[in-house]
């Protein structure tokens, strides 16, 4: 009888309508019959009764039959949903990881920065940063657009199909730094280096931020275990 509830309690609206017009109709034509059975109504009138009899059947087979399907198809429904939140997941992630590694190929062409070849005149290390960051901008953007897309709807998407987001450090320290990091290189784009040029020393030091931001992994995970 639980079962019976549980079935009614989660069943569409649609199907709830359909059986709250079938089977009171069902009910009828059920007392019709019997009445006609008990007065000889039907004697003589074989096609009638067949016609009366199947659609009192199916009065009451389809909200049964309604019931049973959506009750047997939920699982399949459940599953096809959990396949396309991690078909999601692992796309976007391939997004985050593709970015990822173009901005390796930035950091190390910044790695002067960290050098004795480093420029001792911020204006001509502004420059030289600004350049690079200019080519690879399309990266930044990319890397931050999936982490964003990551947080905002994967993460979400996968914890309600019993799954998660596994990030190889705290996520909202992650989240912090790499809005800071993407705050930081924007203003070195959009600054001129000889009206405004960044100290090298904070040049560098967000050059290491980003080599230690690029290095952070995130995987879709079952069981809070990263399955890669």
């Amino acid at each position: 009888m639980g079962k019976l509830r549980t079935l009614w309690a989660e069943a569409p609206s649609a199907t709830k309508k359909v059986t709250y017009i079938a089977m009171p109709i069902g009910l009828v034509l059920a007392g019709i019959g019997l009445i006609g059975d008990a007065y000889g109504w039907w004697e003589g009138r074989s096609y009638l009764t067949n016609v009366l009899s199947s659609f009192t059947g199916l009065c009451f087979a389809v909200p049964f039959a309604l019931l049973i399907l959506n009750y047997l198809a939920e699982p399949h429904a459940e599953a096809a949903q959990r396949r396309a939140a991690w078909r999601t997941a692992t796309a976007t992630v391939a997004l985050y990881d593709h970015a990822r590694a173009r901005l390796h190929l930035m950091c190390e062409e910044l790695e002067w920065l960290q050098g004795p070849d480093r420029p001792s005149d911020p204006v001509e290390a502004h420059a030289r940063a600004q350049q690079v960051i200019l080519n690879h901008w399309r990266d930044i953007m990319a890397w931050r657009n999936s982490w964003i897309r990551l947080r905002d709807t994967v993460r979400p998407l996968l914890q309600t199909n019993d799954a998660d987001l596994y990030v190889t450090m705290d996520a909202d320290d992650f989240d912090g730094l790499l809005r800071g990091a993407y705050e930081t290189a924007d203003g070195l784009t959009r600054t001129s280096p000889d009206s405004a040029a960044a100290p090298t020393e904070a040049v560098a030091y967000w050059h290491n931020t980003m080599k230690f931001l690029i290095g952070v992994h995130v995987y879709p995970v079952e069981d809070l275990k990263p399955t890669g």
